[in-house]
């Protein structure tokens, strides 16, 4: 987002986390809230709505002396977990663009409802309260700010249903397009060589990587024992760990690089049931030519089409199917993952971000 904004004049970030500076060719400069330091900010969440993180005194201070030194022309909050800052940003009488990524109340809801059978059933109890908070949080949040923004028409739809703003969306960008690079050829594609990637703390992804695992690679492995599985991700739970050492798979904790796991790898195996908003690793799969097999709910949002950028699989038959099918058709299989390539790029790579978000910058400074 910065990167986008940047050729429109100087930007300045106010980071929570590690966040390394941007490169001296950008007109981007950072600042980190000092209270954070050390921290992970998701612990720091309300105790009442746990999509808000919790700001002191301190912080809010920190916001307004930086804000009263910048001296910008639009603010722009990534993501609803950071609307405490709104009130400061108001004061200033600056346009400030909410910048969802997720509907949170329907992620929140979501994993809540899913993840065990005791959450489930303290949800069914005492839940509804809670989502109502969380829920009444998103939509006084968009209609407080100048501008939401969303990254698909789903989520613009669900926003306007709990009486939220009218958004505007701006899908999410690929997050590596250098991945590109990386060859597209038949023997990629003949090996049997697949992955998951994902944050593996993630309620969403633990699930999916538990299914994938257990259920979806077995019978795969059974047919061919030389095919492997690798699923690789920071922070993987115990529950993810103990895959490893399964029939033909590796788990693969905090990895420094993803490009040499893209590179040797040529499909992607994704049988998500949980979640919101969009997910990047699809893009990023799709852009270093990995055939993306998975469940609708894992390319909401996105806008593919089955058989065409991704293939469509919701039981382990399904994914079975679809990758013996690849493995046995490989020069098919190589035009199929060029398809999808280009259509990544052309629809969420940096060219088509960049301009969708200086349009909306330049629109709200224009009407503010």
């Amino acid at each position: 987002m910065a990167e986008a904004a940047q050729t429109m004049g100087p930007v300045l970030t106010l980071s929570l986390g590690h966040s390394s500076s941007a490169p001296e060719d950008l007109n981007v400069s950072t600042r980190h809230f000092p209270s954070f330091e050390g921290t992970v900010a998701w612990h720091r969440h309300h105790p009442k709505i746990r999509t808000m993180l919790e700001f002191g005194s301190d912080d809010l201070q920190f916001v307004a002396d930086e804000v009263r030194k910048f001296e910008p022309d639009v603010c722009l909050l990534e993501g609803v977990g950071v609307a405490a800052a709104l009130p400061i940003l108001e004061a200033f009488n600056i346009p400030v663009v909410l910048d969802m990524h997720n509907i949170e109340s329907d992620l929140y809801r979501s994993i809540w409802r899913s993840s065990t059978p005791v959450r489930y059933l303290k949800d069914v109890l005492f839940g509804s309260k809670r989502w109502n908070g969380v829920r009444q949080f998103d939509r006084e949040s968009s209609l407080r700010a100048t501008e939401t923004w969303v990254t698909s028409d789903r989520d613009c739809s669900r926003l306007l249903s709990i009486g939220g703003a009218k958004a505007e969306v701006i899908p999410n960008p690929i997050p590596n397009e250098e991945f590109a690079r990386f060859p597209i050829s038949a023997d990629r594609y003949a090996a049997g060589r697949a992955l998951f990637v994902g944050h593996l703390s993630y309620p969403p992804n633990i699930s999916a990587a538990r299914e994938l695992a257990r259920k979806v690679w077995p019978p795969i492995h059974k047919l061919d024992q030389s095919a492997s599985l690798l699923i690789s991700g920071r922070t993987p739970t115990s529950t993810v760990a103990r895959l490893s050492g399964l029939a033909g798979i590796e788990v693969v904790a905090d990895p420094e690089r993803l490009d040499n796991i893209y590179e040797t790898r040529g499909y992607s195996l994704m049988p998500i049931r949980q979640g919101g908003g969009t997910r990047l690793k699809v893009l990023e799969a799709m852009v270093a030519g990995v055939i993306v097999i998975a469940t609708e709910k894992a390319i909401e949002g996105l806008g593919l089409e089955a058989g065409r950028q991704y293939l469509r699989a919701e039981t382990p038959t399904e994914f079975l199917d679809h990758f013996q099918h690849c493995r046995s058709n490989p020069s098919l299989t190589v035009e199929f993952a060029q398809g999808a390539k280009e259509f990544a790029v052309r629809k969420f790579g940096s060219v088509a971000f960049s301009a969708k978000v200086k349009c909306r910058l330049a629109k709200i400074k224009e009407n503010f």
